[in-house]
């Protein structure tokens, strides 16, 4: 999967993914035994933001634009409706 950052632009060519694995692995197996209750999209990025900050990744305008939207979207739901929850499935 690290590899697949060099397709989608989020890393130069150039870089070794060897000692960024680690830091991916550990922050998706976080995420995938998280529960319902304690997952949801800020959390989600906030985690996955801490990764992207300790090595040179570039994050695209579209990514970004699209992972701002969907926690702005996440935080107008949560304020009609406290119990909203967003399903990754």
């Amino acid at each position: 999967m690290a590899r697949d950052y060099y397709a989608l632009n989020f890393l130069s060519p150039d870089v070794d993914v060897s000692p960024i694995v680690p830091a991916l692995c550990n922050f998706f197996d976080d995420v995938l035994n998280s529960t319902v209750s304690e997952l949801n999209f800020k959390t989600f990025v906030d985690g996955l933001g801490a990764v992207l900050y300790q090595y040179p990744f570039n994050v695209p305008a579209y990514c970004a634009l699209i992972l701002r939207s969907l926690t702005v979207l996440e935080g107008l739901a949560l304020n009609a409706d406290p119990n909203f929850k967003v399903e990754l499935t």
